[in-house]
């Protein structure tokens, strides 16, 4: 090429590169398969500048549409998203960059322009779609026209005032307030705070208790007993999270012992939930690496065979309560009905471990602590008629999930009430209600054989989406 343009100055270079580019007609453009020699010689120039005009026309109409939906697109991955990434990553050279090989005809837009401009325009739009939601369903959490389970979160802020009771509440009544949601509430879910329960009862709301934090504070009250045990985890977490020596030699030993992949250790955290379980488990899987690290540092504290002996006893019952937490803290599936379900199978849980470790005190006397908690947590439940209804009614469990079966009855008849409320009008149904059956012979023969029926039929699969049966 360079020989070309210093010796034969006269050639036109930019039409034999061209003649050198195979182009498709517009009706060959779904066949790339068609052989050069089908596109004829005489037809190239004419069909090169053909194509180039059409390129030209194409991206002057795809360039502003793209740009304008990668533009729109900008602060979903910036500051909406899981990954939350800061503003300044339109800023980022090499994020410019990469932006640039993408689509070179794009140009980002400024930090200032996405926080002033971009950012507010989506939250407009959420603002409103959200407010049509709830306008149409009355609710934060609510089941949708095709019975999906749908949550929003509504406000976030930060709160410098103190935390009483009345304050919480009028918190509470101006968010509900700026959302329209007055009379609105059907009850309202929190932990056992004392200040944040009085503030849902000064605005006379029903208030139901949160079920994992209670199960956390029974697990709490329970890991008292291997205080001691946990504060050697704890010190020997530390140590590892400290050291880069400790940490360096702990994987080496992984490495050593081939261990599928390398771990760190975990450290317990009082305010996170199954943390101590998770913790404890962490360092019984490193066990045996763990232990050859520790022998060849300066820590001078080691866990005794005793001490391994009750932390893998604890691992192995507090894992039904991770199990549980995990299973009750979606927000996408009905867990209101799994209370009660949960509460008996914990107190049958926790009865059947009384006599699973005969050789260990200190675990007998955690086991004893936390069957307890949760006798006294949880057997009331199901003589909550709010539980008590939303078990029988969910197909999956019906009259499977009680201790009791007076309380089973007691729901059943709460129920049968309310259904009759809704056939016959609020005028007459404390006559109903409350006037008892004095004939076999009766116009409520037909809907209580339906009653007893939905509670006869064959349980649907726990797995099974109750809102969709």
């Amino acid at each position: 090429m360079r020989h070309m343009r210093l010796k034969h100055g006269t050639v036109d270079l930019n039409s034999r590169r061209r003649q050198n580019v195979l182009e498709v007609s517009e009706d060959q453009v779904d066949d790339p398969d068609i052989p050069e020699h089908r596109v004829s010689n005489s037809s190239r120039s004419d069909t090169s500048q053909l194509v180039q005009t059409q390129s030209c026309r194409l991206n002057a109409v795809a360039r502003p549409i793209q740009s304008n939906l990668i533009t729109r697109y900008m602060p979903k991955p910036v500051g909406v998203s899981r990954k939350y990434f800061p503003f300044n990553v339109v800023e980022d050279r090499e994020f410019i960059k990469l932006i640039s090989m993408l689509n070179s005809g794009y140009t980002l837009p400024s930090r200032k322009i996405l926080t002033t401009s971009l950012l507010p325009v989506m939250y407009n739009e959420v603002y409103e779609k959200v407010r049509n939601d709830i306008n149409s369903n009355a609710r934060y959490h609510y089941i949708d026209n095709n019975c999906i389970l749908k949550t929003y979160l509504l406000s976030c802020f930060k709160y410098s005032v103190s935390h009483t009771s009345q304050n919480l509440k009028n918190e509470l009544i101006r968010v509900v307030s700026e959302w329209g949601l007055q009379n609105k509430i059907a009850a309202c879910t929190s932990d056992n705070a004392s200040n944040i329960t009085g503030a849902i009862l000064l605005c006379n709301w029903r208030h139901i208790g949160c079920f994992a934090h209670s199960l956390n504070l029974a697990v709490q009250h329970a890991l008292k007993e291997v205080q001691d045990i946990r504060d050697k985890v704890k010190g020997i977490v530390g140590h590892f999270k400290r050291s880069s020596q400790a940490a360096a030699k702990l994987k080496l030993r992984q490495e050593q012992l081939e261990y599928s992949s390398t771990l760190n250790v975990i450290q317990d955290v009082v305010t996170r939930w199954n943390s101590t379980y998770e913790m404890f488990e962490r360092i019984l899987h490193l066990k045996t690496p763990l232990s050859s690290a520790l022998s060849e540092s300066n820590y001078d504290v080691h866990l005794n065979v005793s001490d391994w002996q009750i932390i893998s006893n604890t691992c192995d019952i507090l894992k039904r309560f991770k199990e549980i937490t995990i299973e009750i803290s979606s927000e996408k599936s009905v867990s209101i009905s799994k209370v009660v379900v949960l509460s008996k199978a914990l107190i049958n849980y926790c009865g059947q471990l009384k006599n699973k470790y005969p050789g260990s005190s200190v675990t007998t006397k955690f086991i004893d602590v936390l069957t307890n908690q949760v006798v006294s947590r949880f057997e009331k439940y199901e003589w909550n008629i709010l539980y008590a209804e939303a078990v029988i009614l969910d197909p999956r469990f019906k009259n499977h999930g009680f201790l009791n079966n007076s309380a089973f009855i007691e729901g059943k008849k709460s129920l049968v009430n309310k259904a009759r409320d809704i056939q016959l009008g609020s005028e007459n149904h404390t006559s109903v209600a409350t006037m008892p059956s004095t004939s076999h012979d009766s116009i409520w023969n037909d809907f209580d054989t339906e009653v007893q029926s939905l509670v006869q039929k064959p349980s649907i699969s726990r797995t099974a989406d109750p809102l969709l049966w």
